[in-house]
């Protein structure tokens, strides 16, 4: 069975079919088939196919049967493929000639769902395009990352700079959509519905031919006097991922980032006369499918731009001057160049003069700080002995979502009730680093934590606060006596201890358990970041009852309805300041101590809970730390539960 499938459609390219079926059978990785999908063409592109087919078995001929398109053409070659991966090259393009052994070594390498590369593009035509062409089609980084639905817009969607697992796209029905232009607009946030892990490769591999009489070059030209395709698309994706139960978890991005850019792109390449029409398709699909409630603040500001018909800006004496009036800005250029701006969001409004602000709106946020917490009993004897060994240190937060910033506010309250000497991390290395504790100790987050590891190797002494660890090899390389590293379950220990590093390795309690109440005496600062955090939170949709607060990222264990995912709402880096942190850390307080009972397989959504009072029932995370953790710290507190399974409540 060959390792790669490479799907080719083939339409009407005599004179380029050549080049294209010379950079696949010469390609270094050997072990492929080149699947050429004839979709019945006029000129003599198939009889230059079978030609090459006579001499190397590894292409195959399949025909459809009538002229079908690019979508469905690819769709057969799928179906008619036999390699465990698929990469798909138009027939008028052609690949470098390691293109699918470095696709392959990359995806099979780190057990990837998806890989990406970069794309060089040569511009028979559409030479305008070069600017943007560079910004859109380059990969800046190489390796594996984590991927959700923020990551959907990150990536150009053209099918053929990638390589895919073949089971994902037959186990959930991912095909390209038949009859409709721009199905790579579908396909890939369809198939990346699935994806939890991403491999990047920067080298430009794909050889993109920009030409006259292409489907894209015919587009931006605007030949056609009505593009419906762009919106059709939308409503199909929207379609197929409520029929495939995938539509909650990326609502809002469909929203925000595919809905109103399609629904622009529409109107941008149709006659004017049929934007009516446009916004009249796209006001019917909002009426039936758009659910308020279940929408972050930024798709409820994308369908009032929709339905104010306020989507495309207006354009007044012959293009001279242009003005764009809707929900989010207001601006008015001349000649294309700025003469007043608006911008506006959830919480304020920025004003801008040829370029300069001149002036902003804020809207208080008031927030219902609660009165209690719980001050948790623990033996903090060996925490505190270590860290007064240290002197006086650098302290560097683990920058993560709230969860992690929760762990910094509770780990600063704990510095300053014992009074530790220490100064908050600037970019700088220092002879004594205390490095905060969290998760972040996995390979799946190798890449943030890996540009520790010079600063902790210039150190004199290093404290690594309770963690865990798992799979970070680069971590024990460096570790010696210089280090003492706290873990927060008996599996990190046992990991650590059996790879005689020769640091001090000990067994304690997560850092947020240590939460001191004087946290709710800090006052809140706001800011255009916590503005902007605050604006982003549906209030309206925690209950008071059972909240279901769980995960969405990568290391969730389960596919679990979800009334927010606390932790994602905010972000921090090692550099935050104290302000920031401590906000994050009561806003986190403040979302948990709503609902009575709290079902979550976030660690810190539970400890939260835990310090507010309420029932928790925890399920695991996708490598057992939630269920470590319960049983090193969290099973002798009375309201905490662990399930192996989803409670019923």
């Amino acid at each position: 069975m060959p390792k790669v499938s490479v799907i080719v459609p083939c339409y009407n390219v005599s004179q380029y079919i050549d080049m294209c079926l010379d950079s696949l059978v010469n390609q270094t990785l050997k072990d492929i088939e080149i699947i050429c999908v004839d979709d019945c063409g006029t000129d003599d592109t198939m009889d230059t196919v079978r030609k090459y087919a006579a001499n190397d078995k590894r292409i195959k001929i399949v025909k459809n049967k009538q002229n079908s398109g690019l979508s469905e053409s690819r769709n057969n070659g799928i179906r008619h493929s036999s390699a465990e991966y698929i990469m798909c090259c138009d027939s008028d393009d052609f690949y470098a000639p390691d293109m699918c052994a470095k696709m392959y070594d990359a995806i099979t390498s780190e057990n990837a769902d998806i890989g990406i590369c970069g794309t060089n593009v040569i511009y028979e035509a559409d030479h305008h395009m070069q600017k943007s062409d560079e910004g859109y089609f380059t990969i800046r980084h190489n390796g594996t990352v984590d991927f959700s639905s923020s990551d959907f817009s990150k990536y150009p969607v053209c099918a053929w700079n990638k390589i895919y697992r073949r089971d994902i796209i037959f186990e959930h029905d991912v095909w390209f959509p038949r009859g409709l232009k721009y199905e790579d607009e579908f396909f890939f946030p369809a198939y990346c519905s699935y994806v939890k892990r991403a491999a990047l490769v920067s080298d430009k591999l794909y050889q993109y031919r920009r030409r006259a009489g292409s489907i894209m070059n015919q587009t931006f030209r605007r030949v056609a006097k009505c593009n419906m395709d762009y919106i059709k698309i939308a409503i199909a994706w929207h379609d197929w991922a409520v029929s495939h139960n995938v539509f909650d978890a990326h609502s809002d991005w469909f929203w925000i980032n595919m809905f109103l850019p399609m629904l622009r792109n529409s109107l941008k390449n149709s006659d004017r006369k049929y934007h009516d029409d446009i916004y009249r398709t796209a006001c019917e699909f909002i009426d039936k499918s758009y659910v308020a409630q279940n929408s972050l603040f930024h798709a409820s500001r994308c369908i009032d731009v929709i339905r104010k018909h306020n989507v495309m800006p207006r354009k007044y004496l012959f293009g001279l001057l242009r003005v764009q009036n809707d929900a989010l800005r207001c601006d008015v250029k001349f000649a294309g160049i700025s003469i007043f701006k608006v911008k506006r969001t959830h919480a304020r409004s920025l004003y801008y003069l040829f370029g300069m602000r001149i002036a902003k709106s804020v809207n208080k946020y008031t927030i219902c700080i609660p009165r209690t917490i719980n001050a948790l009993d623990l033996d903090n004897t060996q925490l505190i002995s270590v860290l007064r060994e240290m002197g006086e240190f650098t302290y560097i937060p683990n920058g993560g979502n709230i969860g992690d910033m929760l762990i910094a506010s509770s780990t600063m309250a704990f510095f300053d009730d014992n009074d530790i000497s220490y100064t908050m991390y600037n970019g700088n290395s220092a002879p004594n680093i205390v490095y905060g504790g969290g998760g972040i100790w996995t390979s799946s987050y190798e890449r943030d934590w890996s540009k520790f590891l010079p600063i902790f190797q210039s150190a004199q002494r290093v404290v690594i606060l309770p963690s865990s660890f798992n799979g970070c090899q680069k971590l024990l390389d460096i570790l010696d006596e210089r280090f003492t590293v706290f873990c927060r379950e008996e599996k990190s220990y046992k990991y650590l201890k059996s790879a005689n590093t020769g640091a001090k390795i000990l067994l304690d309690h997560d850092m947020a358990l240590r939460m001191s109440p004087k946290i709710l005496s800090v006052p809140l600062k706001y800011s255009e970041k916590t503005s902007n955090v605050l604006g982003n939170i549906a209030w309206g949709r925690i209950p008071r009852n059972v909240a279901y607060f769980m995960r969405t990222d990568c290391e969730s264990s389960g596919h679990y309805t979800s009334d927010m995912d606390v932790s994602d709402l905010a972000y921090g880096s090692s550099t935050s300041s104290t302000d920031y942190i401590n906000f994050c850390a009561l806003l986190m307080l403040t979302i948990v101590n709503i609902p009575d009972v709290i079902v979550t397989d976030r660690l810190h959504v539970g400890i939260a809970g835990l310090l507010m009072g309420k029932t928790v029932y925890l399920l695991d995370n996708s490598y057992g730390k939630l269920s470590g953790v319960y049983k090193n710290s969290l099973k002798q507190f009375k309201t905490m539960h662990f399930c192996t399974e989803m409670p019923n409540l």
